[in-house]
């Protein structure tokens, strides 16, 4: 009786152990084969040389996907420390949120309509010129969208400009904006918070975020 017992034992354990025919890992190769060992993946030396390169390709590939990306990292931490790119960030979030405020409305300098011009000839013009107005060049009533001819070709077009901007927001609000003359020295934090400010609305209003170089 006992030695029934552990001859049907040591059968189960030899199927158990037995290794099963599988399918051989190398690319292309659809041969079914017993393995030595249970790590045995392939069927033939070739194909376990086949398998040993593409793992090393995958090896190099998963590398440079790491590098590629600690290389956009740190890319990224330096820019948003480099106060000259986030300005250009906020400018870009900030016009074009004008320019979407403005949507319809004729030229604020000349009056023509703007609804032939492409997006590239409206332009966010500020009355004050940015430049020489840094403490108002980010208030959305010193700047609205005017047409790339009073903008460019017109320096602002400043006289015309400023008779419709009476008209749109009212001459005590123009006149502020003639006495804002201080000096205005922007820092990296508050323009990141001019960024992202406009940079939510836009995002709000389910509109593309321009792309700043």
């Amino acid at each position: 009786m006992l030695e029934k017992r552990c001859r049907r034992r040591c059968e189960k354990a030899s199927r158990v152990l037995k290794p099963r025919k599988r399918t051989c890992s190398a690319a292309g190769c659809v041969e079914r084969f017993t393995p030595f060992t249970s790590f045995t993946k392939w069927c033939s030396p070739a194909c376990g040389v086949s398998v040993a390169l593409a793992n090393v390709a995958k090896t190099k590939a998963k590398e440079l996907t790491k590098t590629r990306s600690e290389k956009h990292k740190s890319k990224r931490e330096f820019l948003e420390n480099d106060k000259r790119h986030v300005g250009k960030q906020a400018r870009a979030y900030f016009h074009r949120w004008v320019k979407w405020r403005d949507r319809g409305l004729p030229c604020c300098a000349c009056g023509n309509s703007m609804d032939h011009l492409p997006e590239s000839a409206r332009h966010a013009s500020h009355y004050r010129p940015a430049g020489m107005n840094a403490a108002i060049k980010y208030d959305g009533i010193n700047v609205h969208m005017c047409c790339s001819r009073c903008n460019s070709q017109l320096s602002g077009n400043p006289v015309e400009y400023r008779v419709r901007l009476i008209d749109k927001i009212g001459a005590e609000k123009v006149e502020w904006l003639d006495n804002q003359n201080h000096v205005k020295r922007w820092t990296i934090q508050e323009l990141r918070d001019i960024r992202d400010d406009y940079k939510a609305r836009l995002k709000s209003l389910d509109i593309k975020l321009p792309r700043v170089h």
